[in-house]
C-alpha cells in the first residue's frame, strides 16, 4: 500500500503593506497571523508556517492582486515551497457556486 501524506494549506490575503495568512491543518485546526509584505515578512511567514505545519506538506495559496504577490511567489518558489497564485474571478465564483459567494444585484425599480 501506498503511504498518505497530509497537507497544510495556507491561504494568504496580499495587500500592498501587508499579509494576512491563514494556516488550515489537515486535522481542520486554523490559525492565522500577519505579516510584512516585504522580504523579512516573506521569511517570518515562512518560519511560522513551519513551526505549525509539523512535517506536513505545505500548499501556498494567493489570488492574483496586481502584481503585489509577485515578490512572495517568487520567494516561496525559490524556497522550493508549492505556491498558486489564482486568477482572483475563479476564486469569487467557485464561492457563489457554492453558495458562500454573493452576487450583486441590480435595485427594482420602484
Amino acid at each position: 500500500m501506498g503511504t498518505t501524506t497530509t497537507t497544510t494549506f495556507v491561504g494568504i490575503d496580499v495587500s500592498k503593506k501587508t499579509l494576512d495568512a491563514c494556516l488550515l491543518t489537515p486535522d481542520g485546526k486554523a490559525r492565522d497571523h500577519a505579516f510584512a509584505n516585504d522580504p523579512d515578512g516573506h521569511a517570518a511567514l515562512v518560519a511560522w508556517v513551519d513551526g505549525h505545519a509539523s512535517g506536513a506538506d505545505v500548499h501556498y495559496g494567493m489570488e492574483s492582486t496586481g502584481g503585489y504577490e509577485d515578490a512572495l511567489a517568487t520567494h516561496l518558489h525559490a524556497a522550493a515551497r508549492r505556491v498558486s497564485v489564482i486568477n482572483p474571478v475563479r476564486v469569487k465564483y467557485a464561492g457563489v457556486v457554492r453558495g458562500r459567494g454573493t452576487r450583486r444585484t441590480r435595485p427594482t425599480p420602484a
